[in-house]
């Protein structure tokens, strides 16, 4: 969520959680991937991915901070 609030207050166009095709799927075992942002506007493309704790399974509890 702080990716997309920089990519806004910036003007930077984004899509979330987009999929796409890995050329070279043998190596990642998958042929598909989802990535957190993708920014579609700019050459070459860029694909954001955030390791978020609750999301990549963080062995600490996860608690939303109130």
């Amino acid at each position: 969520m702080l990716l997309q609030k920089i990519c806004k207050d910036e003007g930077i166009e984004f899509v979330t959680q987009k999929t796409i095709k890995l050329q070279h799927y043998d190596w990642h075992k998958t042929r598909r991937h989802q990535v957190d942002l993708f920014i579609d506007s700019t050459e070459p493309k860029i694909c954001i991915l955030a390791d978020g704790d609750y999301w990549h399974a963080n062995p600490n509890p996860y608690r939303v901070s109130s």
